[in-house]
């Protein structure tokens, strides 16, 4: 089989990844990796093909800085946050999606693996329909999740006029996406809950704190991994 992996280029959210591309590739099956530059050694040390992103892809130091430091200082420009990382990647990278929906059909993939925060991954998984996994870098969430209702909690007064441009932008993209491409209507909490029929949480149990109770944690014995290995790479 061959195998799309799409996940956001942030390296907590390829790391994880790479022990399950090693392992498919191991077991002779082809894996073709979208990310960014920087983790092109990554990729390429797993037996995986790597393909390029722009830097565009990349979220800047700077927005992610801000956004750990809204989070520990329990901001209501959290939320802001996400409208602004879900804006950029949806308009930078809308231009470019026929053109990696054609590569991808030209490549004639089997299955995706796509990250949950990828926004732009899940639109062409969906564009392409083909059956797809999904990855949690780390905890799985349910709408309902501690995480989630925590986050949408914070703000204790009306967003910011900044924070309704941002919402109302990043709709009035997510509806021409849907109405250009056909593809389900983009929402914030996705960004954390989006899952499939198959979905793989690297974390072990006993790590999943608050959200024990709350997930199913996909039986996948296809993959036996070294995780002490995968954290040195």
């Amino acid at each position: 089989m061959k195998f799309l992996f799409l996940t956001a280029p942030g390296t907590g959210h390829v790391n994880p990844t790479l022990p399950v591309a090693q392992e498919l590739v191991a077991r002779g099956e082809e894996v073709v990796y979208y990310t960014t530059d920087k983790f092109q050694a990554r990729v390429e040390r797993t037996g995986a093909t790597f393909r390029r992103l722009d830097d565009i892809f990349n979220t800047p130091a700077d927005e992610i800085a801000k956004f750990q430091k809204n989070w520990q200082e329990n901001s209501p420009a959290l939320l802001e946050d996400v409208m602004r990382v879900m804006l950029r990647y949806v308009t930078n990278t809308l231009p470019r999606m026929p053109k990696m929906l054609e590569q991808l059909r030209e490549e004639e993939f089997d299955a995706i693996v796509c990250d949950p925060m990828c926004a732009w991954g899940r639109a062409l998984a969906e564009m392409s329909g083909l059956p797809t996994a999904t990855f949690y870098a780390t905890f799985a969430m349910t709408k309902n999740s501690p995480f989630l209702r925590q986050m949408l909690s914070r703000p204790k007064k009306l967003p910011s006029l900044k924070t309704v441009v941002a919402m109302l932008r990043l709709q009035s993209v997510a509806w021409y996406m849907h109405l250009r491409y056909g593809i389900s209507l983009l929402d914030p909490k996705n960004l954390f809950t989006a899952s499939e029929s198959l979905n793989i949480v690297p974390l072990p149990r006993s790590l999943s704190g608050l959200w024990k109770a709350e997930v199913n944690y996909a039986k996948f014995p296809l993959f036996r991994i070294n995780w002490e290995k995968a954290h040195q790479q």
